[in-house]
């Protein structure tokens, strides 16, 4: 019986690749912006939400979704932490 190791490699690659997805989709559900901390950071930069849109490369209805609590993501919650130089945790 010839078995193909490359194949099983790729399955295996595959299936990690697919818990891991599984895992960040999870994480970002979990994920959940306090919308009082970002409003406060980005009033204490005097920025409104259209130029925090701008300099973090977000639409501003995202910004507004989230500061009414209604929506947050990993990829937001990153970019949110790194322009305002605060740690996600402080942002959670």
């Amino acid at each position: 019986m010839y078995y193909d190791w490359n194949l099983q490699i790729r399955k295996q690659e595959k299936t990690k690749a697919y818990i891991y997805a599984k895992k960040l989709v999870k994480l970002n559900k979990l994920m959940h912006i306090n919308s009082n901390k970002l409003k406060q950071l980005r009033q204490s930069k005097k920025l409104s939400r259209f130029q925090l849109a701008l300099e973090c490369d977000i639409s501003q209805s995202t910004i507004e979704k989230i500061e009414y609590g209604t929506r947050s993501g990993l990829c937001v919650l990153i970019k949110l932490a790194i322009y305002f130089n605060v740690t996600i945790d402080e942002l959670l």
